[in-house]
């Protein structure tokens, strides 16, 4: 296997056009986002945009574990510390999601594995956004001091009832039936597609490339195996569990539950996480449900810069990677310790902004 973070191969077409596959190439840390990885891939969408003979682009990560299964959380730990909190990293991660949301080509995400946090914002901006049988997705922010980034004020915020926001303060994992129903996909595969897919694909004339794509797409999934879903489930559960407009309401809901064992985990979940994370999963949500995508990344830049301010991220992935102790000391006891003017500094920006003409 080559040392480079990102694979490059073409699939000749049946009209001698090319389809480009764009691989993420770092299976030992299931393809965690590095800025290099991120740069990379950017320039590579550039190329194919700018390149004639480029009819469609396919993402997906080397191995069969993971698409993506998110940021370089060790790394941006370090960054955290050294008082750069992730500026550049997050202003290239976000620029490189948008552009993934705006390429003007077909453009397939192929999301097997383990698809979260950075992963899924690869994903659920894409085109053409694929999940298998094998896909398991989360944002579980809510366990280092973050909070659901990528877009994920967008996306979580547009789902069905309560589950984005369930999603958000718990971690819980979803699998690819869950995903397209909760609109984060389009179509559930079996893994062993995949070469099927690209070889039909090859065969197609790209006179009308949306509409092909979309209808050989369809078709495979109507002959994928049937996944029964994990979340959507329980949806009348989740949405009554969360249905208060009040989050402390919320909170002493999901401590106290007992009951559907898949709720019960999430929300186990939530009492171990970070009670700041917790406050701005709700404050996202509410803020991002009329707002464009590209104002998103721009409320989310900030964010994350001022997540790697606070002593919890660094805490958070001491706890889960570093020491492994699974024993967080969080800066807040619980979310009624965390301040109003705290969370309202995460949603007011005092610098330059890196984005400011995203999507413009």
């Amino acid at each position: 296997m080559s040392d480079s973070v990102m694979l490059t191969s073409r699939l000749t077409t049946a009209d001698s056009h090319s389809i480009v596959e764009l691989t993420l190439n770092a299976p030992k840390t299931l393809n965690a986002l590095t800025e290099q990885m991120v740069a990379e891939l950017h320039q590579a969408l550039r190329s194919c945009e700018a390149d004639d003979s480029v009819v469609a682009v396919i993402i997906k990560g080397a191995g069969e574990r993971a698409l993506c299964a998110g940021g370089d959380i060790k790394n941006l730990r370090e960054l955290s510390l050294n008082g750069d909190q992730g500026r550049s990293f997050f202003a290239k991660e976000y620029a490189l999601d948008y552009a993934i949301h705006s390429f003007s080509k077909p453009l397939v995400v192929w999301g097997n594995g383990i698809v979260m946090g950075g992963g899924l914002g690869l994903l659920a901006e894409a085109p053409f956004r694929v999940v298998t049988t094998t896909t398991r997705i989360a944002m579980p922010e809510i366990t280092i001091g973050l909070y659901p980034d990528v877009g994920g004020s967008y996306f979580l915020s547009r789902a069905p009832g309560k589950l984005g926001l369930f999603m958000g303060l718990t971690g819980c994992s979803i699998n690819g039936t869950d995903a397209v129903g909760v609109g984060l996909a389009d179509y559930r595969l079996d893994d062993l597609q995949y070469s099927e897919l690209t070889k039909a694909m090859a065969m197609l004339t790209w006179e009308q490339p949306r509409q092909q794509l979309t209808e050989l797409l369809a078709q495979l999934a109507s002959s994928a195996s049937s996944l029964a879903p994990r979340l959507l489930a329980y949806r009348e559960e989740i949405d009554s569990l969360c249905a208060s407009n009040d989050l402390s309401e919320i909170d002493q809901a999901l401590k106290s539950y007992q009951g559907i064992d898949f709720i019960e985990s999430a929300a186990k979940k939530y009492r171990s996480g970070c009670p700041l994370t917790a406050c701005l999963v709700w404050e996202q949500m509410h803020r991002a449900g009329e707002m464009s995508l590209a104002d998103v990344f721009r409320m989310e830049w900030w964010m994350s810069v001022r997540c790697l301010q606070q002593a919890d991220f660094a805490e958070g992935v001491r706890a889960l990677v570093i020491d492994k102790d699974q024993s967080p000391n969080w800066q807040h006891a619980d979310i009624n310790e965390v301040s109003p003017s705290l969370i309202e500094s995460f949603f007011t920006c005092n610098e330059a902004h890196p984005l400011a003409l995203l999507g413009e």
